[in-house]
């Protein structure tokens, strides 16, 4: 007859008896918004941080442990992080880059015209101010929230400014709605495929951003060669923004020759 209690920690955590996961290389341990947690939630974290273990039971190897949280003056409900376990962490700041972001907006099937216009007003990515009496602003999350409300709508109306500024704020929404109102002047798929060195195509960088958009939602196998005789009159910035998230979206792009063309002229822009 036992005498003793044995813990058994959740089954959240890989500990050293626990097989890697098919594919990977180990495992991340994320622990989200950790200052919120009371500093006694906090005390009880000290030895997974530090030892790395649950009671007696040891962490995988292959682990790494993340916490993240907002900054004291960012607004939100925070709790001090106590002295014990500042110096079991390594801390760094993150901040929003722009890049990085479409770079995900594209893999996640964000609305094109949203990503290409954070690619022509990358400063509305983000406009948090801690000290704003808004209800809400633009930031990544807000933007994803925003690319739900709008991506079965072909055009925007007045009603979809005031939903769009419930989460990015109105003055925001507006700029963006007014955006939109470009892609009802663009010539059309078909009218490009058709004529492709013949359709005109204005100065303004966001028409021309519009266009990056619209292409790569709308580029396949069939019309690839078409559209790129297209692309090649735009800078090649414009064009670089247009192909990698196409090719990415349909990876079979890159048997075509055209598609091989197009990588060995902008070679050096690509790198």
């Amino acid at each position: 007859m036992k005498t003793r209690a044995t813990y058994l920690p959740m089954d959240l955590f890989p500990l050293e008896t626990d097989d890697l996961p098919e594919g990977k290389g180990g495992f991340l341990l994320f622990l989200d918004e950790a200052n919120q947690a009371p500093r006694s939630v906090q005390a009880a974290a000290f030895q997974l941080t530090l030892d790395r273990a649950i009671g007696q039971h040891k962490l995988h190897p292959n682990t790494a442990i993340i916490m993240a949280g907002n900054n004291e003056t960012d607004g939100g409900i925070t709790t001090k992080i106590s002295t014990p376990m500042m110096s079991r962490l390594a801390h760094f700041e993150v901040e929003v880059n722009h890049d990085s972001w479409i770079n995900w907006a594209n893999n996640n099937r964000i609305d094109h015209r949203i990503i290409s216009f954070i690619h022509l007003r990358p400063d509305l990515l983000n406009k948090f101010d801690p000290s704003t009496q808004n209800k809400t602003f633009s930031c990544p999350r807000t933007w994803e929230f925003a690319s739900r409300l709008v991506k079965s709508n072909e055009s925007l109306d007045h009603d979809d400014t005031v939903l769009l500024a419930s989460v990015l704020s109105e003055g925001v929404a507006r700029e963006f709605v007014s955006y939109t109102n470009i892609f009802s002047k663009l010539h059309n798929i078909n009218d490009i495929t058709n004529d492709p060195s013949g359709i005109p195509i204005p100065n303004e960088p966001s028409v021309k951003y519009a266009y990056t958009g619209v292409i790569a939602n709308n580029i396949s196998l069939s019309n690839a060669e078409q559209l790129l005789k297209f692309l090649a009159r735009l800078d090649v910035e414009f064009q670089i923004i247009t192909m990698i998230p196409a090719i990415k979206r349909i990876p079979e792009l890159n048997t075509l020759d055209c598609v091989s063309n197009w990588k060995v002229e902008n070679i050096h822009s690509l790198v």
